[in-house]
């Protein structure tokens, strides 16, 4: 019993009230598994805690805070000793485990007790030499060093033994595992060391050593798809074992352990699996299983996309490389077959359709980049790379962008596939066609015989579709700039103006001729009886076309002046030149009688076309040599294509004296009057509907003309930044500049580098003549 209030306590009269009073009740209460917070009464409480008080407070005899802090800790060392470890020794495994997870629980009460009850003593600022602990810290270390180093290795591993059962699919006290886990981190002390060093590192090299045997297993007998159903499944397995109840830093190290000896250990192996690696998952379009190789591959411990998309990309070129190899050789079969038999064989619908399958294999790589990869940029980079090594190949006798072009002309051309599907089907296959096109180096190439394409279609009324043309400029700006489509959307504009200058037209010839009123049923403008249309064009926008000097009629000649003369009045700035190569019309006559059902028969015809057809109103025979002569064309390839589409097979208009495809100046064409027409129109083909070798020509002409002036172009515009540059630094940023629409060769860069400066537009340095200086 403590003295009177104030009065002085001797330490052994006051230890010996406490341990009596206060620690004894407490220990006796745990170790007999009963609640300790019914020990003492508020009363009791307050007299234990005034005695601590007192002791280290007091100044006679002396203080004893020193004294009653290694009291209290001897006095948890000796319970440890005298109650806890012998419990523990007596139990193995699991019952160990719950033992200590109860002892633990038990000491964890005691200490809050003695941090309730000696509390004061936290408040003394001791030495700090004295390497003194709060008394919370100074019960955990107590029960570190007394219990948990004493059995650390049984505790782990039983602890490893639950866990490796509960990995081999028992059942396993998940909540026990946890207590056990927190012990562990607990003895740290605020620190993760003695996790760690005692729990986690022995985990994972556990850990490796099961899935090193365990994968070699799998690797060994299983297929690649039933191998990542596996990985996949133990991965997730391990990811919820430690959250379950391992601590929060140990899951990525658990993965990184997991996902190397599963998956890294056995990757080349597993991807390259003759029957059931990664090319048998592509062959057989396995998206399930790919979606499972991207999830478990692009983890980030794993880092597998890389040789994944090497794989793709090789897959990738090989299939397209066939596509093309098939295409060249079907060329290479055509040329060795002799015009003859090649007119008869109908070889030309066994013809491999190069864009048709190029667009089936991108579109196949472009879903599965989307459904399997998730866009992933390894894969992205492999399909571009892949695309680009073979699309740019040589094609044969038309390159690459003439059948990109091609096929572009075939989607919007109102007999071409396109007029086949709805607009949104064409809008479709225009989306598809310009994420094909971005592979494309020869961009500029492209864009010429596009260009020449497009004027066909609108001068010629042949395209499908005004929105379908606007989409398909629209979705080549996105890819490659406004610039790119500069002149295809001033052509789409120019036939919106000369719309406008045809009702004007329209207007002034109804005010000229003192007409009360147009026809609105009437297209063009009545003159003389020809419903006339005129297109105006400018000369930058649209392709340019030689002058044949056609000499038309009289009723055509008078329509020609008209719109001169009406011209005139709007702008004496601008020159008209005439362009009747892509001009049409049609023409109505009465002189095919042979089908009493259609006394009158409309030709759709071009304009060279019409005008022979006309030569025939004022008599019934004429020769090749008259013929050319009326109609002024020097140009004897013009009348050659004209006349043999008049005397064709399938519309015999006229009738020849000779054979062949060649006419002698003196053979003799005659009006066919026996034609039967089976409609009241017909479309005559036009000649230059199609793009002709010449045209051709010219067309990689300009490309080579437009390739030089962007070259300068790119070369000025850098040396004007720059000011001062290196050779091959000049050469590198050109080529960066060019890219984009095509490739040049450094050779021709050289060559404009060396214009330039005979021009006086840069100058090389004096001191080093690789190096080039820009003059102001």
């Amino acid at each position: 019993m403590p003295k009177p209030e104030h009065a002085p306590i001797e330490l052994e009269e006051g230890w010996r009230f406490l341990q009596e009073h206060g620690l004894g009740p407490v220990e006796a209460c745990l170790d007999s598994q009963k609640d300790s917070r019914s020990v003492h009464k508020p009363a009791e409480w307050m007299k234990l805690y005034t005695t601590v008080y007192l002791m280290c407070t007091q100044k006679v005899p002396a203080g004893f805070k020193t004294q009653l802090y290694e009291k209290v800790g001897e006095a948890m060392n000796q319970f440890l000793m005298r109650k806890t470890l012998p419990a523990l020794r007596l139990q193995h495994d699991q019952f160990m485990l719950k033992e200590l997870v109860r002892r633990w629980e038990n000491h964890k009460n005691l200490v809050k007790w003695v941090t309730r009850v000696f509390g004061y003593l936290d408040r003394f600022k001791f030495k700090p030499d004295d390497n003194i602990l709060e008394l919370e810290k100074l019960g955990y270390k107590c029960f570190k060093d007394k219990v948990f180093d004493q059995m650390k290795g049984d505790i782990r591993n039983a602890t490893l033994a639950m866990i490796r059962r509960e990995r081999d699919g028992e059942k396993a006290d998940i909540s026990l595992l946890k207590s056990i886990v927190e012990i562990f981190v607990d003895m740290g002390m605020g620190q993760h060391v003695v996790y760690n060093d005692e729990l986690e590192n022995a985990l994972l090299m556990e850990t490796s050593a099961f899935y090193v045997k365990e994968s070699a297993r799998w690797a060994e007998e299983d297929t690649f798809p039933e191998f990542m159903k596996k990985a996949e499944r133990c991965i997730a397995d391990e990811s919820r074992r430690s959250l379950a109840y391992l601590d929060d830093q140990t899951e990525g190290k658990l993965m990184q352990v997991c996902e190397h000896e599963i998956l890294v250990a056995h990757q080349i192996r597993m991807l390259e699996k003759e029957s059931s690696g990664l090319v048998v998952l592509l062959d057989n379009d396995m998206r399930d299983d790919l979606a499972r190789l991207f999830r478990l591959y692009s983890r980030k411990n794993v880092n597998g996309l890389p040789r994944v998309a090497q794989i793709i990309r090789k897959y990738i070129e090989q299939q397209g490389v066939k596509i093309v190899e098939e295409h060249r050789n079907w060329i290479e079969s055509e040329e060795s077959v002799d015009p003859a038999v090649k007119a008869t064989s109908g070889s030309e619908s066994s013809r491999p359709d190069l864009l048709k399958s190029l667009l089936e294999l991108h579109d196949r790589f472009d879903e599965l980049g989307e459904v399997c990869f998730q866009r992933d940029p390894h894969f992205q980079r492999a399909m571009k790379e892949a695309f680009e090594f073979f699309v740019n190949q040589d094609m044969g006798k038309n390159s690459t962008a003439e059948l990109f072009a091609n096929h572009c002309d075939s989607l919007l051309n109102s007999t071409g596939i396109g007029s086949k599907m709805s607009d949104q089907e064409v809008d479709d296959s225009i989306e598809k066609f310009v994420k094909l096109f971005s592979y494309l180096q020869e961009k500029d190439v492209f864009q010429e015989f596009a260009r020449k394409q497009l004027a066909k279609r609108l001068l010629l009324d042949r395209s499908h579709s005004d929105d379908a043309e606007r989409s398909l400029i629209e979705k080549l700006k996105v890819s490659c700039g406004h610039h790119f489509v500069s002149k295809l959307n001033g052509m789409i504009q120019d036939m919106a103006l000369s719309k406008e200058h045809q009702s004007r037209f329209k207007d002034w010839v109804c005010k000229e001729s003192g007409a009360e009123g147009d026809d609105s049923s009437i297209p063009g403008v009545m003159i003389d009886g020809v419903d006339c249309t005129v297109r105006v064009l400018t000369t930058g926008y649209w392709p340019t076309y030689k002058d044949n000097n056609l000499r038309l009629p009289d009723e055509l000649q008078r329509c020609v002046l008209l719109f001169r003369e009406f011209y005139g009045t709007k702008t004496s700035q601008r020159i008209l030149r005439w362009v009747h190569s892509l001009s049409k019309g049609i023409v109505e006559t009465t002189a095919y009688v042979a089908n009493e059902k259609i006394p009158t028969l409309e030709l759709v015809v071009s304009v060279h076309q019409m005008c022979t057809l006309m030569l025939f109103n004022d008599c019934d025979k004429i020769t090749f040599a008259q013929v050319r002569e009326n109609l002024g064309i020097e140009d004897e390839e013009t009348i050659r294509q004209c006349i043999l589409s008049l005397v064709s097979k399938r519309f015999p208009l006229l009738l020849r004296s000779g054979k062949g495809k060649e006419f002698a100046p003196d053979e003799v064409l005659s009006l066919n009057t026996g034609f039967r027409p089976n409609k009241w129109r017909i479309m005559i083909p036009i000649p230059m509907a199609k793009i002709s070798e010449e045209e051709k020509e010219s067309a990689h002409q300009s490309v080579v003309e437009d390739r030089r002036h962007a070259i300068e172009a790119a070369i000025v515009r850098v040396m004007k930044k720059e000011k001062e540059l290196e050779h091959q630094r000049l050469i590198a940023e050109v080529s960066r500049l060019l890219i984009p629409f095509f490739n040049p060769e450094p050779r021709y860069i050289k060559n404009r580098i060396e214009d330039l400066i005979t021009r006086e537009y840069m100058e090389r340095d004096s001191d080093d003549q690789s190096r080039y200086r820009y003059v102001v």
